[in-house]
């Protein structure tokens, strides 16, 4: 059995030398995620389909992004009211009486709705 000592001279070629019968016949992985993002399902459109749809995507309007209100302060509040509709309901219910409390239900729900 030789010792550790014995093989720092031999040479491994830089692989480990687990699936080198596979090196080459198999594509890298890279290569085949590429392939998979750029499959089209192999059904090329139509000379017609592919001027229609250049078509579209030219006179298509770029799409909006949400802002600051409706991305992130509207969910941000949906969220909230959420907690308070069922996690607090009883405790709210308790607290503020019948009245204030669908008062308080129909807010969270118009909230919901809203967004």
């Amino acid at each position: 059995v030789p010792l550790d000592d014995d093989m720092e001279g031999a040479d491994e070629g830089g692989t480990l030398g687990l699936y080198e019968n596979e090196y080459n016949t198999r594509p890298p992985p890279s290569s085949f995620i590429h392939k998979l993002s750029v499959y089209t399902g192999g059904i090329e459109p139509t000379a017609n389909e592919a001027k229609i749809l250049r078509h579209k995507q030219a006179t298509q309007k770029p799409k909006q992004k949400l802002g600051t209100f409706l991305g992130v302060f509207l969910p941000c509040i949906q969220n909230i009211f959420g907690v308070l509709l069922f996690v607090r309901m009883p405790w709210i219910s308790g607290v503020a009486g019948g009245l204030q409390f669908f008062l308080m239900v129909g807010f969270c729900c118009l909230c919901t709705t809203i967004t």
